[in-house]
């Protein structure tokens, strides 16, 4: 039996699909929830055997900030031989000193320059949990290698300012294909060990079959890969605006654009020493599915599909 002081809706599992789908697999595997229940007292002779419960009314307030609200009214029981308080976490330093020069915050973490992890005490840094409470692996592994960083710099006597270098990379129109009805692919779970075999601390989820696993990657949306318009080799042809699925795309004259007047003039003088109109092209990357068929239909390569590569020395 699990109890929280959240109801359904509020618990943070709820929050991704992929919390979404183990809260399925513990209620097929037999767990039970006591969703607002907070616990009022444990009962036994020596060792528990009774877990006693009041109801919750609510978890956060109006500005959402944890202050709950309980209610007597409404008591629970369960019977109970061992209980596991998860009521959060914080880390525990009692071997830091005051002269040491290491400060903590009012959370309890230590205090850190987000940006170097360099804590109040010259030569000591800090990252994951430690330093910004609880999160998830990745996040500590990469407070790992920004920490790295800085004391190679620390020791080095090097800026402590990030270097960083990026690039785009132009994709073949050939190479980029997109499955027609990849946003009616369904997103399905990985196999699961059968619900009466799952035993100690084996893994439940395995491998996808490698169709089962193709169709599941056509699901990508490619969002490391951007439409990339070069003004310079546009013909005004249209084709790409007319093309689009999404229409996502705009051609219009330049009077249509709301520029600040210096700009304006100076466009407009352009265009005239060139002898003829200035149009702009306006794209939509909130709508835009990258299907690259712009890049594709434009005759003057001057739409095409590129990747960014951005990398932090």
């Amino acid at each position: 039996t699990l109890a929280s002081l959240e109801s359904f809706e509020e618990m943070p599992v709820m929050r991704t699909e992929q919390g979404r789908e183990e809260f399925e697999q513990a209620l097929e595997e037999g767990i039970r929830f006591r969703p607002q229940r907070s616990v009022a007292r444990f009962e036994g002779n020596g060792r528990v055997r009774r877990v006693k419960m009041i109801g919750v009314k609510r978890t956060y307030d109006e500005n959402g900030r944890f202050a709950p609200v309980f209610d007597e009214s409404v008591t629970d029981e369960v019977e109970a031989d061992l209980v596991i308080l998860a009521i959060g976490q914080k880390p525990e330093f009692p071997f830091l000193r005051p002269e040491d020069g290491i400060e903590l915050t009012p959370a309890g973490t230590v205090k850190i320059d987000r940006e170097t992890l360099a804590t109040t005490a010259p030569g000591v840094f800090a990252g994951g949990d430690a330093a910004f409470g609880p999160r998830n692996l990745i996040d500590a592994i990469a407070n790992g290698k920004r920490a790295a960083q800085s004391i190679d710099d620390y020791l080095n006597e090097a800026p402590g300012e990030p270097a960083f270098w990026f690039r785009f990379e132009k994709i073949p129109t050939r190479r980029f294909d997109r499955r027609p009805d990849y946003d009616r692919v369904p997103r399905r779970p990985p196999p699961a060990t059968d619900l009466e075999r799952r035993t100690g601390i084996s893994e439940v989820e395995h491998a996808y079959p490698a169709e089962e696993a193709k169709d599941q990657a056509d699901r990508c949306l490619a969002c490391h890969i951007q439409t990339i318009y070069d003004a310079e080799k546009c013909v005004l042809c249209n084709r790409c605006v007319d093309i689009c699925p999404e229409h996502c795309l705009k051609l219009v004259p330049l009077d249509e654009i709301d520029l600040p007047a210096e700009q304006l003039e100076a466009a407009k003088a352009a265009a005239a020493e060139a002898g003829g109109e200035l149009s702009a092209m306006l794209k939509d990357d909130e709508v835009c599915i990258r299907c690259g068929l712009c890049a594709i239909r434009c005759p003057t390569d001057a739409m095409t599909m590129e990747v960014l590569y951005y990398e932090q020395k």
